[in-house]
């Protein structure tokens, strides 16, 4: 699943009941993890070197603000909602993915540092080091999703190359089966 399959997994409803610190554990390395504040959004997809997520590897973060939509029949009890991005920024976590961004400019960019985030907003970066370059988001881009929440759970749209998110007839119907849970 691409970069931005997984960014559209971020989008989440706007309202003071989904407002807090959101996260789902840890799953093969990667855990995701949103924060909501009234009609606005920060997705951080963080990244490990390890399954466990013990060793902190690289952080990508998309902010924006949440425009809710209309209520589904199905999945029941799910709502539509729209994602717009204002920024996606990378930031390192340990000294080797520093200097390997670095190493290569990734996005075009120097003066890479470890825990340091760096806007790469509306850019094309080989993000996952196979030479191919994906389009970063632009500030203004919109994806669209649904969310449901369940007690102490939250769950968000599932993608598929044919639900992407990237117009609303191709906005996920299905939603992912690893929820999210309010950090206390």
């Amino acid at each position: 699943m691409s970069f931005f399959h997984l960014l559209i997994s971020a989008l989440a409803f706007a309202g003071s009941e989904f407002d807090g610190n959101w996260k789902q554990p840890c799953v093969r390395g990667y855990q995701k993890e949103e924060l909501f504040l009234a009609h606005s959004a920060t997705y951080t997809e963080h990244n490990f070197r390890d399954v466990s997520c013990l060793t902190p590897s690289v952080d990508l973060i998309s902010r924006g603000s949440l425009i809710a939509g209309a209520p589904l029949l199905e999945p029941l009890g799910a709502s539509e909602l729209d994602f717009i991005f204002s920024s996606v920024s990378l930031a390192p976590r340990d000294a080797a993915a520093a200097e390997f961004y670095e190493s290569v400019s990734l996005c075009g960019l120097s003066g890479w540092r470890l825990n340091e985030e760096k806007e790469i907003t509306g850019l094309a970066c080989d993000l996952f080091g196979t030479g191919l370059k994906l389009q970063v988001p632009s500030a203004g881009d919109r994806k669209y999703g649904i969310v449901k929440r369940e007690g102490e759970s939250l769950y968000l749209g599932r993608l598929s190359p044919e639900r992407d998110g990237n117009t609303a007839l191709r906005r996920p119907r299905d939603l992912d089966p690893v929820a999210y849970r309010l950090a206390r």
